[in-house]
């Protein structure tokens, strides 16, 4: 972590709103990508951002350790993507008109996978997206799941078992 970057963190603990505004324009695309992940749609994950970081802004004197900023943001837009997924319950519509046909078996190939993806465990979700999706490492993803890396190894392994049966299963009911 930056200089900068920890001083930032540090005067919004304090109260400094302006800091915390730059910390959230710096982050805001990332906070946005673990939105859209859990809710794929782009206004609902505008939301989300939107909530969890004022969320953010009303607790930040919370946070312990200006070094775990992005981990604990990251654990707030989390929490309210899955509550917001539990309430609505909400699938996106695709519209395979505005796609080109070079496109449209690789979409969805991803569509499938997301949906596989979807029907694990959380906590397996989790780790899948930050490893797969966001290309942290197992260390990484350890430290912001505030899980052994051990464990975070289970997990994955666990999770690409069980998407494997996912997948399989939906390939057998296409047929």
């Amino acid at each position: 972590m930056e200089n900068i970057e920890y001083s930032l963190i540090c005067k919004a603990i304090r109260g400094n709103a302006e800091a915390y505004g730059e910390l959230v324009q710096k982050y805001n695309p990332y906070f946005y990508k673990i939105a859209f992940l859990y809710v794929r749609n782009e206004d609902d994950a505008l939301e989300i951002v939107q909530d969890s970081v004022y969320q953010g802004f009303l607790k930040i004197k919370s946070l312990r350790n200006p070094a775990y900023f992005t981990t604990w943001m990251t654990r707030i837009i989390l929490n309210k993507s899955a509550r917001f997924v539990s309430k609505k319950k909400r699938v996106v519509d695709y519209d395979e008109d505005r796609e080109r046909e070079s496109h449209k078996e690789h979409l969805e190939v991803r569509i499938d996978l997301m949906n596989a993806i979807h029907k694990l465990p959380k906590k397996y979700e989790n780790v899948i997206i930050l490893k797969y999706f966001y290309d942290l490492s197992v260390k990484e993803i350890a430290v912001r799941e505030h899980l052994p890396e051990n464990t975070v190894k289970s997990y994955l392994a666990r999770a690409r078992g069980r998407l494997k049966e996912i997948l399989k299963e939906d390939y057998n009911e296409d047929l």
